[in-house]
C-alpha cells in the first residue's frame, strides 16, 4: 500500500477540473417529488427544470448512504496507507456521519480520516484540491488534516436570495419572516457560519444587493482569490457584479460558477453569492 487517497460528496465544487481525476466523488441524490436522482447526473438547466416542473414541492437532497462510502472504502482500502475524507458541512448533511457508520466496519484495515469541512460547493471544493496538492506532494496525513482545519476558517460565503420557500423550510426563516419578506418585497442575505447557513441584512434592491456583495467583497484583499456562484438563470447581476469587482476593487477577473443542485436545494436556484478564500 503507498499515499493518501482524498474521498469526497459531490457537493463539491472544483476551480481546477483535473482534481476529479485525483479523487474519489460520491454522489448525494436529489428527490424531485417521487423520483430520486445522483447529483452527479444533472446539469444545471436539468435541475432547474425539474424544480419548476415539480411545482410547490421543493426538491431534497439526499446523504451519500453509508452503504456507499461501505463500498468505496472496501475497494479502496488496499491500495492506499490513509484514507482521507473531506466532505459537505455535518450541519447541512448527514454525508459526514454515514462516513463515521462506515468507517467502524474497517478497523485496521486502513486509517480512515473523516474530516468536516464546515463548507459546501466552491468552499468544500477548495479544501479538496488543497488535500489532493498535498498528497500528490507525499505530505504526512497529519499535516494535511491540520491544514485543512486551519483552512476551514479562512473560508468565506455570502449568498443573496428571494428563495423563501428553501430558506423557511432550512429553518432560516420563520414562516413569519417569510411572508413579511415577500409583502415588503425585502430579499435576505445568508452567509456560511461554522458550517450552518444562516440569514443576516436584507435587501430591497438591485443597488443595495450590488452594494452588500462589494462591502463583502471588500473585506479580502485583491490577492485572496474570489468567486462568484449563481444559479441557472443569473441575469444581469453576475455581470453588473463583475465590473463593480473590477472598477472598485480592482480585481480583473472574477469567475462565475453555477452552483450545484445540492446548494441549490437550501439556497433556491437562482441565488447569487461570493465565496472568499482568505490566504493564510
Amino acid at each position: 500500500m503507498s499515499g493518501i487517497h482524498i474521498i469526497t460528496d459531490s457537493a463539491a465544487q472544483f476551480t481546477d477540473p483535473t482534481i476529479v481525476r485525483r479523487v474519489s466523488v460520491l454522489p448525494h441524490s436529489i428527490q424531485f417529488s417521487g423520483m430520486q436522482q445522483p447529483e452527479t447526473t444533472l446539469s444545471a438547466a436539468e435541475f432547474h427544470r425539474l424544480a419548476t416542473a415539480a411545482g410547490g414541492t421543493l426538491p431534497v437532497h439526499h446523504a451519500v448512504s453509508a452503504a456507499q462510502f461501505t463500498q468505496t472504502f472496501q475497494s479502496l482500502y488496499a491500495g492506499a496507507d490513509q484514507l482521507l475524507c473531506v466532505l459537505t458541512s455535518r450541519v447541512l448533511s448527514k454525508t459526514w456521519d454515514h462516513a463515521q457508520e462506515a468507517s467502524r466496519a474497517f478497523p485496521g484495515r486502513a486509517s480512515i480520516h473523516i474530516l468536516d469541512s464546515q463548507n459546501i460547493s466552491v468552499g468544500l471544493g477548495l479544501l479538496v484540491q488543497e488535500a489532493a496538492q498535498m498528497a500528490a506532494a507525499n505530505t504526512p496525513i497529519e499535516t494535511i488534516l491540520q491544514r485543512l482545519r486551519k483552512r476551514t476558517q479562512t473560508l468565506f460565503t455570502m449568498f443573496y436570495t428571494d428563495a423563501y420557500a428553501y430558506l423557511k423550510r432550512g429553518g432560516m426563516l420563520s414562516a413569519q419572516h417569510s411572508v413579511l419578506g415577500e409583502m415588503l418585497g425585502v430579499k435576505p442575505f445568508v452567509t456560511l457560519e461554522d458550517g450552518a447557513l444562516v440569514t443576516m441584512e436584507k435587501s430591497r434592491n438591485k443597488s443595495q444587493t450590488l452594494d452588500r456583495l462589494l462591502d463583502f467583497a471588500g473585506e479580502f484583499v485583491p490577492d485572496d482569490p474570489l468567486y462568484i456562484l449563481h444559479g441557472f438563470n443569473p441575469g444581469e447581476l453576475v455581470r453588473a457584479v463583475q465590473v463593480r469587482l473590477r472598477t472598485e476593487l480592482g480585481r480583473a477577473v472574477t469567475p462565475a460558477i453555477i452552483y450545484g443542485p445540492t446548494l441549490a436545494t437550501f439556497i433556491g436556484p437562482d441565488a447569487i453569492g461570493l465565496v472568499a478564500s482568505q490566504k493564510g
